[in-house]
C-alpha cells in the first residue's frame, strides 16, 4: 500500500482526504454531544421543576444561565412567559427547541453520505485497477504484463479495502453519534412537555389561592 501511495494513486488518496474530513467532523461532534451538551438533561430537568414549584422563577432562570445548552435554553424560553397562557408558553418553547435543532444536529447529517462516497471512490479505483491489468495483457513484453497485472491487481484490492474500511468505520461512528442525539432530543422534548405543565399547574394554583 504504501508503493500505491508513494506512486500518488489519486482515488487512494481521495479517500485518504475523505477520511480526514470525516475524522474532523466525528471529532467535533463527540466533543459537543459528549461534552459541550454532556449535561444530565434529567438532573437539570430536576433542579428547574424544584425552583418552579417554589415559585422561584429568577433562581430557575439563573440556573439556565450558567449553564449553555440546547435544554437550558428551552427551558428558559417557557420560564419567561411562565405567566402567560398556555398557547404563549408553548409556543415559545417550540421556537426555541427549533432554533436549538441545528446545534445538536450539525454536521451528523453529512456522514452517511460521506460513506457512500467513500464506498463510490473505492469502487473506481478498483475499476481502474482492473483497467491497468487488462491494458498490460496486450503488452508483447511478458515481464511487463506480468508487472502492469500485479500493479493493476494491487490498485484494484487496495482502493476496494481502503474505501469499505473508511466507510464502515464512518457508518459505526455515524450510528454512535446518532443514539446520543437522538436521546439528546428526547431529553429536551420530555424535558420541556414536563416543565411547561408544571408552570400551568403552578398557575392555576396562584389563581386558585389568589
Amino acid at each position: 500500500m504504501l508503493d500505491l501511495i508513494k506512486s500518488g494513486e489519486p482515488f487512494l488518496f481521495a479517500n485518504m482526504l475523505l477520511a480526514a474530513i470525516a475524522l474532523g467532523m466525528i471529532i467535533q461532534r463527540i466533543a459537543s454531544l459528549w461534552f459541550k451538551f454532556g449535561i444530565s438533561g434529567d438532573a437539570l430537568l430536576k433542579q428547574v421543576m424544584g425552583f418552579v414549584e417554589s415559585g422561584s422563577y429568577a433562581r430557575a432562570i439563573q440556573l439556565c444561565n450558567s449553564r449553555p445548552h440546547p435544554i437550558t435554553v428551552v427551558f428558559k424560553a417557557a420560564l419567561l412567559r411562565a405567566n402567560r397562557s398556555e398557547r404563549e408558553i408553548r409556543r415559545a418553547v417550540e421556537m426555541a427547541a427549533i432554533s436549538e435543532l441545528p446545534r445538536v444536529r450539525r454536521g451528523t447529517g453529512y456522514l452517511p453520505q460521506m460513506s457512500n462516497v467513500a464506498t463510490l471512490l473505492g469502487l473506481i479505483g478498483t475499476i481502474r485497477g482492473l483497467i491497468i491489468s487488462f491494458s498490460g495483457i496486450g503488452g508483447a513484453d511478458a515481464a511487463v504484463r506480468q508487472q502492469m497485472l500485479s500493479h493493476g491487481i494491487s490498485v484494484a484490492f487496495y482502493n476496494t479495502f481502503f474505501g469499505l474500511t473508511v466507510a464502515v468505520a464512518i457508518i459505526a461512528f455515524y450510528m454512535l453519534i446518532l443514539g446520543r442525539q437522538n436521546k439528546l432530543l428526547a431529553q429536551m422534548e420530555f424535558g420541556a412537555a414536563q416543565l411547561v405543565d408544571q408552570l400551568l399547574i403552578t398557575q392555576q394554583s396562584q389563581k386558585s389561592a389568589a
